[in-house]
Order: C-alpha cells, then structure tokens, then sequence
C-alpha cells in the first residue's frame, strides 16, 4: 500500500468502516473511530511512511453522556508526527454498558501510566494493559470520580477519610543539618 499523506483519506482507506466522525476546528483534526478498529488504526498512524505518528503526547478519557451521542465514553490520543510537523487528535468511542478499549501500550510505552489513570477516574478498562490497577485513588475507593453522575460533593468520601493529625515539630527531621566547618576560629 502506498504511503498515506492525508490523515482521513489513509484512515478511510485502511479501514473505511471504522470512521465515525471527523471534525475540524481551528486547523485542529479530531477523527472519531469505533473501538473494534482503533488500535490497529493508531498503529498503522505510527507506522505509515506518509503519517508517522511515532509520538503519543497525552491520553485521555472524557465522560461524554450528556452530548446524547451514542456512546458514553471518549478515549482521546494526542499524536505527533515530527517527520510531517503534524498533529492529530484521535477519539475512540466507548460505549458505557461495557467501557473497555484496546491497550496501546505495546505501541506507545508512556501509555502505561495515561490508561491507569483513566482507568481510576473514568472506569474504563484497556485490554491487554500489562498493570491495570488504580493509579491516583486508594485500592478500595469503589467509583470514577471523573464520571458525570458522580457527585460533585463526592459521596462521603471526606466525612469518613482517616484523619491523620498535625505533626509535632520533634516528628520532623531537618533536611540539611548545621555543618561544622573544620577548623573553625582557627
């Protein structure tokens, strides 16, 4: 397959059912795919001669409910192509009955820590993420506080967290203690 030069054109082409949406603002190119063709799509971005997304700058989740679009959530990939000067912000649709996507960490290796903490504060799941675990909150908080019906008061979290107690001034160590200079008055 020749080299794709249009980001769109070289998505439709590899796989022209996976697009859903494509939207541009401010010469900014934000491309929807449907989560059954999004990892092999973010790979053939990397990959491609013409693309060269070689660079995952952020990954994120956005709790999309109350846009009444057909899913619920987005996970949002910020590429970088430094051969093209090129950058191109892709969306996976998740849908909430079921909010999983492919783990692209075996693309991008940074992506080991963006999907955990997505995965903490959305609830959303990556297949295949080598360490799935919480990442910001405590192993037993049971929600995704980042999710649009979680209250914005929280749900009693900050009544019942352990309180620790002020430190007393003896608790604390100096970091540089006074050195004495050898040969001090001499």
């Amino acid at each position: 397959m020749e080299p794709a030069t249009d980001i769109e054109q070289g998505l439709r082409r590899a796989a022209p059912e996976a697009v859903l949406d494509v939207h541009r603002f401010r010469d900014q190119l934000t491309i929807t795919l449907r989560r059954e063709h999004a990892k092999r799509l973010l790979g053939f971005m990397r990959d491609d001669a013409g693309l060269r997304f070689a660079f995952l700058s952020d990954l994120s989740g956005v709790d999309v409910v109350e846009l009444g679009r057909a899913w619920r959530f987005e996970v949002v990939y910020h590429l970088v192509s430094f051969d093209h000067n090129r950058r191109v912000r892709i969306k996976t649709a998740v849908p909430g009955d079921d909010p999983w996507t492919d783990s692209v960490v075996d693309l991008w290796k940074g992506a080991i820590w963006q999907e955990r903490e997505v995965f903490d504060l959305l609830g959303v799941g990556f297949r295949g993420h080598p360490d799935l675990r919480r990442i910001l909150l405590p192993d037993d908080f049971a929600d995704h506080p980042l999710r649009r019906d979680y209250p914005l008061r929280g749900k009693g979290e900050r009544e019942n967290f352990p309180v620790l107690g002020k430190p007393r001034p003896r608790d604390f160590v100096p970091l540089f203690a006074a050195a004495k200079e050898p040969n001090a008055g001499h």
